[in-house]
């Protein structure tokens, strides 16, 4: 080999060498500690999660109880599907590249002012505090910034095609389980279903000993269907209303309360708990009422579909169900019986 070309192989080599660690040198002081550890590997250890928007002006506060439900605000319990996506993302994000230095400023000012700031708690111990922003240009990563580090970044979910945003809300109502009743069949005393208008169509289904009995008016002079009594109790394993108007006002809401009947009331006696009430009303037909007319033709007098509902005389706020859900335990009397 000529001196010409050893010469040569050696500035190549120097320039690779060289490229290596100039490289790893601002890798590390662009990505350097702490500031870009995002990611909490042992999410089963966080058991409160504090998030709160400035630019909403409001928080919410998800906490795991004894029995490791997870509740909003202390109030209700949390919807633990929408829970499970977050400490997914807590787990499992990270830094896709850094925010461009001429930029730092900008983002870390956004985030402090329209991002969501999170705290991630082991019992007393604060875990982490980051604040989470929106996405970038492309929708492919999400602004990010740990609290007291020098710099922003920009994380991400190997394998996620989208942003984090959307994961870290602060709406209480959006973190509510929608769940009303979540029993096994085994788990329920009693169920009591009444009909106002027609008081012979009530009944009770006492379930001593996992023993279910129906008790009704027309129940005693007939012959029932047993294994529809036993089906019953199987239909309350996870009845969840559909949603709250967001177009009702608190007059509104008093009125269908005070000065309209439930139609339906179901009444659901867990064993060891206290007794939970549904009470169920007619909701006027509106545009997007799927029956407007009955098969001849004529307007339907209500809407046959959806109902408002109040869960225990919480006379406050309203719910709507679906007659797809809960039309399988408004039951009458006479359903059970063998013709």
């Amino acid at each position: 080999m000529t001196n010409r070309k050893i010469l040569f192989s050696l500035i190549i080599l120097a320039l690779v060498v060289g490229g290596y660690f100039l490289l790893k040198r601002n890798t590390q002081s662009t990505l350097s500690g702490d500031e870009t550890e995002f990611a909490i590997k042992d999410t089963k250890r966080i058991d409160k999660i504090f998030l709160r928007s400035r630019f909403q002006n409001t928080s919410a506060i998800l906490t795991k109880n004894a029995q490791g439900i997870w509740m909003i605000n202390n109030r209700y319990e949390a919807d633990g599907a929408k829970v499970d996506i977050l400490l997914n993302a807590v787990k499992n994000m990270r830094v896709k590249s850094p925010v461009s230095k001429d930029y730092w400023d900008i983002v870390v000012k956004n985030l402090a002012t329209k991002g969501v700031k999170v705290e991630l708690y082991s019992g007393d111990n604060k875990i982490k505090t980051y604040y989470i922003g929106g996405p970038t240009p492309d929708q492919m990563g999400t602004f990010a910034w740990i609290e007291d580090a020098q710099k922003p970044y920009i994380v991400h979910i190997e394998g996620f095609q989208g942003y984090l945003s959307p994961r870290f809300f602060v709406n209480e109502k959006d973190w509510r389980s929608k769940i009303i009743f979540a029993y096994e069949p085994s788990d329920i005393e009693w169920v009591k279903a009444e009909w106002p208008e027609d008081e012979k169509q009530s009944f009770i289904i006492n379930n001593k000993d996992n023993n279910p009995i129906l008790e009704s008016a027309i129940s005693q002079s007939a012959k029932l269907n047993e294994n529809k009594v036993r089906s019953y109790l199987n239909y309350f394993d996870k009845l969840a209303y559909e949603g709250i108007p967001i177009d009702m006002r608190a007059n509104d809401i008093d009125s269908v309360y005070n000065k309209t009947k439930p139609f339906f009331i179901l009444t659901l006696k867990p064993k060891g708990k206290p007794e939970q009430i549904l009470q169920i009303h007619y909701k006027g037909l509106k545009k997007n009422s799927k029956m407007q007319l009955d098969r001849e033709g004529v307007q339907m007098p209500y809407d046959i579909d959806s109902y408002y509902a109040f869960f225990n005389n919480n006379s406050k706020e309203l719910l709507m169900v679906q007659d797809f859900v809960f039309g399988k335990v408004m039951k009458k009397a006479s359903d059970f019986i063998i013709d």
